[in-house]
Formats: C-alpha cells, structure tokens, sequence
C-alpha cells in the first residue's frame, strides 16, 4: 500500500519555463562564453536543459541517464548511460537537474564528470532544506515532495 500522505507542490509547465529561463539568466554571466554543452540529468533534468540551451543560445545538450530513486525511497545511484570523456581536459559544461533532494545523485555525478576530465558547474530548478550537497545555481526551496509536469503518471501512485 502506498503512503500518499505527503504534501505535495505541484508545478506548472508554465513554472518551469520561468524557474529555467530565469537560472539560465543568472547563469549566462558566471560562464563568460566558455560553456558550449550542457549535460542534463535523465530524465528530471531534460526539459529544464532543453528551455536553458535556447535562453542561452547553446545548441549542445548531452545526456547522462542516472537514478538513485525507487518511488519516494532513495537507492543506490545507478548511471546507464554516460557520455564519454572532454574533447579537451577542464572543458566546463553545466550540470542540469530538476531537484536536489539529498543531492546525492547530483553530487556524485559531478564527481564522474570531473573525473572525466570536465570542469562542473551545476544548475537545478528546486533544492530541499535537508540537502547535503548545494548546487552552483538553483532557483527555489521547499520541503515538500515535487510533482513535475512531465511525472503525473510517475507520482500518482507515490
């Protein structure tokens, strides 16, 4: 049986859309022209990345698929799909997702990337006040669990 006593924050299409134009604003003058690629995360981060890419006029969107969640409960990180090293060392892309929880998923996939031979920057739409890991940019907070336009199905039985 399925726990849906957990309150919940609905976001809009429309929502989304200003909180990633507006990070992909704040971001433009922190990168100086040096970031060609942005790497979102699958399948959170897609969307997010897709809207910041055209507010930055970058035409370059890489994908690195990663879970660490089963339902509400957080797992072990898992990354099938991965994307190769820099075509140069300290090449710096910016890491998009939609949320950090924990941050451990975002955490730890900057460290594969730097271990990669990237320079990491990372962007997400919201953060959690219990995170242990802050992201570079993020645009707003709150302590209840995330819907996302794209998840209804995803969350409807959370």
């Amino acid at each position: 049986m399925t726990d849906n006593s957990t309150e919940r924050l609905h976001l809009t299409y429309e929502e989304v859309d200003g909180f990633s134009r507006e990070l992909a604003r704040r971001l433009k003058p922190l990168l100086a022209g040096r970031v060609h690629k942005l790497v979102a995360v699958s399948r959170g981060g897609l969307v997010p990345a897709r809207i910041m890419a055209d507010e930055l006029g970058i035409w370059e969107i890489h994908c690195i698929g990663a879970h660490s969640y089963q339902g509400m409960r957080s797992g072990e990180l898992s990354i099938y799909q991965d994307m190769g090293a820099p075509s140069e060392r300290g090449e710096l892309v910016v890491l998009v997702d939609e949320v950090v929880d924990w941050g451990r998923t975002l955490a730890d996939l900057k460290k594969h990337l730097e271990a990669s031979g990237y320079e990491v920057m990372t962007a997400v739409i919201m953060v959690k006040p219990h995170r242990t890991f802050e992201p570079d940019l993020w645009m707003d907070e709150t302590d209840r669990w995330i819907v996302f336009p794209w998840e209804s199905r995803e969350s409807a039985d959370l």
